[in-house]
């Protein structure tokens, strides 16, 4: 998972603010206030961390319909340097294979040619 600076700024401070809604979710006028941006410029990191499946919309019915109202973490949000851990460990396990893996078949390549000489 791939985080720009601004995107993991916003995290961190999500996580580190109290929610203002129900279901633990920040209306927008509220991710404003404790980020010190203008909604021009928190709208773009918000459609990001949602298309990367860290937060959700959260929606209230009323008499005029349905109306998108801010933002809630899920559980990756939640725990999204646990996921970051994970997938360098990942990366490092696969790199070690290929490494292995590579290292073995020179080395059964150079055993079969020296065989059949």
């Amino acid at each position: 998972m791939k985080l720009d600076t601004q995107s993991r700024k916003m995290l961190d401070l999500l996580l580190s603010s109290e929610p203002d809604g129900p279901r633990k979710s920040f209306s927008y006028h509220h991710i404003c206030e404790i980020s010190n941006l203008e909604e021009d410029d928190m709208f773009p990191v918000i459609k990001w961390l949602v298309s990367c499946g860290l937060a959700e919309y959260v929606y209230r019915t009323g008499s005029s319909g349905r109306k998108d109202v801010g933002i809630s973490l899920t559980q990756s949000g939640l725990k999204y340097k646990e996921y970051v851990d994970m997938s360098r460990e990942e990366r490092w396990v696969e790199r070690a294979v290929g490494f292995v893996f590579g290292v073995a078949s020179s080395f059964l390549a150079a055993l079969i040619g020296w065989l059949l000489r």
